[in-house]
């Protein structure tokens, strides 16, 4: 998928998170939790799935009261329900603007993108697919039971990629920590459709390396 490199890049791996820097995927989220945990869990109102979205599923089935012998089946069905029963909800995510220019951009720069992402794997297959954005990363890593930690995946994302120079672009705190747990720099989507909770948190403690407020500036210094 990508070529030799057309110049010379300050890095060989830009890394990103899917909801919210990507695409406006809350209101998907909500209406796919609030149709599973109402089938397979119990009457939970759209309010409860609306506080939930924003953690790990592991965290929604918690707060859902899912007794802990019971995760790994319940983590079986999401994964089966995301695959079949989503699809006409995948459709209608709004894909945020100047992703598709800047995916364009690192493509033609020859330099490879990876997805990490907390929605389930098949969640996120039907979702990059759904929008015409699957083929523009090499590699792509949601979650199951057996891989939830998000850190653990992107070492071996990084590591299958064969990143050693990375940028990671998120748009919540706990995307800024992760880039500083790696050793990346890092960069915050403040575009508008961000899921963090303290801006001012990040910027001054957390002090991303780049911010940007629209995806395609992130081709000036890639």
């Amino acid at each position: 998928m990508f070529g030799e490199r057309k110049e010379m890049s300050r890095y060989d791996l830009v890394m990103f998170d899917m909801d919210g820097t990507l695409m406006d995927s809350r209101a998907f989220h909500q209406k796919v939790f609030y149709r599973f945990l109402n089938q397979y869990v119990g009457n939970i109102t759209e309010e409860e799935v609306r506080r939930g979205i924003g953690a790990t599923v592991r965290e929604i089935f918690d707060s859902a009261g899912v007794p802990e012998e019971n995760l790994k089946e319940l983590f079986v069905k999401l994964d089966e329900f995301c695959r079949t029963q989503v699809m006409d909800l995948a459709g209608q995510i709004p894909v945020i603007p100047g992703a598709y220019q800047l995916l364009e951009g690192l493509k033609s720069k020859g330099i490879p993108c990876g997805l990490l992402t907390n929605s389930m794997q098949a969640v996120t297959e039907n979702m990059l697919k759904a929008k015409g954005l699957w083929n523009f990363f090499a590699g792509v890593s949601g979650a199951d039971y057996f891989s939830v930690n998000k850190i653990e995946r992107c070492r071996k994302l990084q590591k299958r990629l064969h990143g050693e120079k990375v940028l990671y672009v998120g748009d919540t705190e706990m995307d800024i920590e992760l880039a500083d747990c790696m050793g990346y720099d890092s960069c915050l989507a403040k575009t508008g459709y961000g899921w963090y909770e303290d801006e001012t948190y990040i910027l001054q403690v957390l002090r991303p390396d780049y911010v940007v407020l629209e995806l395609k500036e992130i081709l000036k210094f890639v």
